[in-house]
C-alpha cells in the first residue's frame, strides 16, 4: 500500500458525510414495524430511541403516507421538496382489526352507559307508563271474567246451566286475578330504584371495557408516525424493508478513518477542513469524538475520528465522500490511501 506525500503538512485522508441525526421507518418483517432515531456522531450510528409495533397473529396492516410523503415519492435527500418539520405527520399505519375492535368496544360502552343511566334514574317514565297500561288491561280482563263468573253462578242457582260451566268461569276469574297481581308487581319494579348490586356489576363491566378502549387507542396512536426532527426525507430506501428516512442536515458529521500510527496526534477540538467533488467549496469543523479502539479497513489498521460541521445551507448530504485535512501543524504527513478511499466510498 503506497502513500503519496501531499504538498502540505498535517493529516490528510478520505472522509464520509453522515447526517446529524437520522429517523428511519422500516418493516423488517410483515408483522413488525420499527421506527428509530439515531445520532450520526458515532460511526455506524448510535441509537437514541426505538419504537416497535408488532402485529397480532393474522392481523393485516395498511400504511398510508401523509401528503408530504406522497409529494416526496422517489425523492433523494439531494433533491428539493422533501423538507419536513419536527412533529410533522409522515405516515399512518392502519390496523383494521384494532379499529374494528375499538368500534365494537365503544358501542358496548354506550349500551352499558345507557343501562346504567336507566338503573340510576329509578323512576323511568316510559317503562312506568307501559306498566300502568298493563295493569289497567289486566284489571279490565279480571273484572269481565269475574262478572261472567257471577252471572253463571246465578243461573246455576236456578238450575239453568251445568255446574261445570260455573267452575270453569270461576277458575278463569281466578287466573285473571293473578295476572292483575303480576302486572301490579311489574309496575312496582319499574318504579323502584335500582339495586346496588346491579349498578356495581355494570360499573365493573364498564371498567373492563374502558381498559380495553384505552389499550386500543394507545395502539392506534402508536401507529401515527411523526418526524422527531427537522430535515429532508428520502423514500428511495437503500436497504430492504426501509419505508422512509429523514436526515437532519445541520449539523452533519464527518467519519474519518485515521491510520492507527497517527491517531495519537489528534484530540477533540482540533480543526478539520473538508472538500468533496459533490459539493462546491470548502467546509470547516472540528474533531468531536475519537474512536475507543482500532479496527481494520481494507486491510489497514485505522481509528475512526468524528468531526462536526455546520451545514445551514444543506450543501453537504449524507453519503458524500471527499478529503479531510486534520491537524495541519502535526509533524510529518500521511497520504490518501486509494484502497481506503474506495472502501469508504462504497460503505
Amino acid at each position: 500500500m503506497a502513500a503519496a506525500v501531499p504538498s502540505w503538512g498535517g493529516l490528510r485522508g478520505p472522509a464520509r458525510v453522515e447526517a446529524g441525526r437520522t429517523f428511519q421507518v422500516s418493516s423488517p418483517d410483515p408483522d413488525r414495524y420499527e421506527w428509530t432515531l439515531s445520532d450520526g456522531m458515532v460511526p455506524g450510528g448510535q441509537l437514541i430511541s426505538q419504537r416497535v409495533l408488532t402485529l397480532e397473529r393474522g392481523e393485516l396492516a395498511e400504511i398510508s403516507m401523509a401528503e408530504v410523503a406522497v409529494a416526496s415519492l422517489g425523492l433523494t435527500p439531494a433533491l428539493e421538496g422533501g423538507q419536513v418539520s419536527s412533529g410533522q405527520l409522515l405516515a399512518s399505519l392502519r390496523l383494521p382489526r384494532a379499529e374494528r375492535s375499538l368500534a365494537e368496544l365503544r358501542a358496548e360502552r354506550d349500551a352499558l352507559k345507557s343501562r346504567q343511566e336507566l338503573l340510576e334514574a329509578g323512576d323511568r317514565e316510559p317503562d312506568v307508563n307501559q306498566a300502568r297500561q298493563a295493569v289497567a288491561v289486566a284489571v279490565a280482563r279480571q273484572q269481565r271474567a269475574q262478572a261472567e263468573a257471577d252471572r253463571l253462578a246465578t243461573l246455576e242457582a236456578s238450575g239453568a246451566i251445568a255446574s261445570a260451566l260455573v267452575q270453569d268461569a270461576a277458575l278463569k276469574a281466578t287466573e285473571r286475578a293473578r295476572e292483575v297481581d303480576q302486572a301490579r308487581a311489574a309496575l312496582v319494579s319499574s318504579s323502584s330504584p335500582a339495586r346496588p348490586e346491579a349498578i356495581s356489576e355494570l360499573d365493573a363491566r364498564l371498567m373492563v371495557v374502558d381498559a380495553g378502549i384505552s389499550e386500543l387507542e394507545a395502539r392506534l396512536s402508536d401507529a401515527r408516525i411523526e418526524s422527531p426532527i427537522d430535515g429532508v426525507m428520502d423514500r428511495s430506501g437503500d436497504a430492504l424493508g426501509v419505508l422512509l428516512t429523514v436526515y437532519e442536515l445541520d449539523p452533519v458529521y464527518l467519519h474519518i478513518p485515521v491510520a492507527a500510527e497517527h491517531f495519537h496526534r489528534l484530540q477533540a477540538g482540533d480543526p478539520v477542513w473538508f472538500r468533496s467533488d459533490a459539493a462546491a467549496g470548502s467546509f470547516s469543523g472540528e474533531v468531536v469524538a475519537l474512536g475507543p479502539g482500532a479496527s481494520t479497513l481494507s486491510g489497514a489498521p485505522v481509528v475512526w475520528v468524528s468531526a462536526r460541521m455546520d451545514n445551514p445551507t444543506g450543501r453537504l448530504r449524507p453519503g458524500m465522500t471527499g478529503e479531510a485535512h486534520l491537524s495541519p501543524n502535526a509533524a510529518g504527513s500521511w497520504g490518501v490511501w486509494d484502497a481506503v478511499r474506495e472502501a469508504l466510498t462504497n460503505k
